[in-house]
């Protein structure tokens, strides 16, 4: 699921384990849309459209740069070293 290539249905998910949070919500024109660190989220488009991602982190994210692994199983993975964001 790292590398955008599936898409599951997050019922499913929830059978296997209860404990996940599922949301669900229609994006309109001048809203955002915040995902926190550490979640897995998906969508789709129901036409066309113009769409932009900003990855961005408040303060108290900080600490999970350092916690953060880097993926290796892709040869041209976007890699950030950690010392350099603080």
């Amino acid at each position: 699921m790292r590398h955008k290539v599936i898409a599951m249905n997050p019922y499913y998910l929830l059978k296997v384990d209860p404990s996940i949070r599922i949301s669900k919500t229609v994006h309109h024109p001048n809203e955002f849309i915040v995902t926190f660190g550490g979640t897995y989220h998906q969508g789709f488009n129901w036409g066309l459209n113009f769409a932009e991602a900003i990855n961005f982190a408040t303060d108290n994210w900080l600490g999970l740069v350092l916690k953060a692994k880097t993926c290796n199983c892709e040869r041209d993975s976007v890699k950030i070293d950690p010392e350099d964001i603080f």
